[in-house]
């Protein structure tokens, strides 16, 4: 059963056993049910960021964007994770464009969908940020860095890892400055 295969894969992922995944993500991508399909591109998408593998990371971002596009109402955060994953691979393929364009309309579905406060969109902010300190547009990139910095902070607590990596992430564009 596709939903089986997901929820085992997701567990291996969390795991860290990418091997043991990948194989059950690919099985759902191809179920033939929109949802499934879609969640398990936008997963392969995050394993194939994960693995360093921007090229397919980058095919399973736009097919899972077209999944969520076809299947679900317009401003649906799953379409927000999949523009955000395909930014992130084309930021590390040195598409800058597209990559500042990915993570904007990212950034306007959350705004929609879940709010301006939502850790979620504090990730995007983030990834917009490191892509403007990659460019040396650091006055954008300490902007956006403070601004994902308070969201984090209120939603998670001052001490959470991604409040943590965040902090460092500003510290380095700082340093720059």
């Amino acid at each position: 059963q596709p939903s089986h295969r997901l929820t085992l894969a997701t567990i291996y992922v969390e795991k860290g056993a990418i091997d043991q995944a990948k194989p059950l993500l690919q099985e759902a991508a191809a179920s033939g049910d929109p949802r499934t399909n879609l969640t398990a591109d936008i997963v392969l998408s995050s394993t194939a960021l994960y693995q360093q593998d921007y090229v397919h990371a980058e095919s399973y971002a736009r097919t899972a964007l077209e999944l969520a596009r076809q299947n679900l109402p317009a401003n649906h955060p799953a379409a927000a994770m999949a523009l955000l994953n395909l930014a992130t691979a084309y930021r590390y393929l040195y598409r800058y464009l597209e990559a500042e364009n990915s993570y904007r309309e990212a950034i306007s579905i959350w705004e929609a969908s879940v709010g301006p406060n939502h850790p979620d969109m504090a990730k995007a902010l983030a990834g917009l940020a490191a892509l403007y300190h990659d460019r040396g547009r650091d006055p954008g990139a300490e902007t956006l860095y403070r601004r994902a910095l308070g969201i984090l902070e209120r939603t998670l607590g001052a001490d959470s890892q991604q409040v943590l990596a965040v902090r460092a992430q500003l510290a380095g564009v700082l340093r720059t400055r």
